[in-house]
């Protein structure tokens, strides 16, 4: 049956008996030709996403983006916008749901934590509605 047909992959000698079936099975199908390129591709696809945050931003003055090279979230400084917590203001004057910095730690104060794990419909309308609420706390006309 399916353990056998585990057994069967080449990338199966590498597990141990005592893995489950489904585990098994998903450990063979991520290490396979197709995961492998199913993996790259989405790691750059996020990488493209947090690019085009990264240049979004970039001109938002007051605010600061870093984007690591190992995750799907970046970390938006918005203590030069007088924020203590930016992501309640970005959620109830734009609409755009993060995570608080200092949910991590007081040291985290004014910044923000955004999902770069989207479609990229999705991330221009976020940093749309995100430009849009910091012109307004700005006081400038879009």
């Amino acid at each position: 049956g399916a353990r056998r047909a585990g057994r069967d992959q080449p990338h199966s000698a590498r597990l141990a008996d005592e893995a489950g079936v489904l585990g098994a099975l998903a450990a063979v199908a991520a290490l396979s030709e197709e995961g492998l390129a199913w993996n790259r591709a989405v790691r750059a696809y996020v990488r493209a996403n947090g690019e085009l945050v990264g240049g979004a931003l970039a001109g938002v003055e007051g605010a600061g983006v870093t984007v690591p090279t190992g995750s799907y979230l970046a970390w938006l400084d918005c203590r030069g916008l007088g924020l203590e917590r930016p992501a309640r203001f970005f959620r109830e004057e734009g609409g755009v749901a993060m995570n608080e910095g200092v949910t991590f730690g007081r040291t985290w104060s004014g910044f923000c934590r955004l999902n770069l794990a989207t479609g990229r419909g999705i991330e221009d309308e976020t940093l749309n509605r995100m430009r849009d609420a910091v012109r307004r706390l700005s006081g400038v006309s879009s």
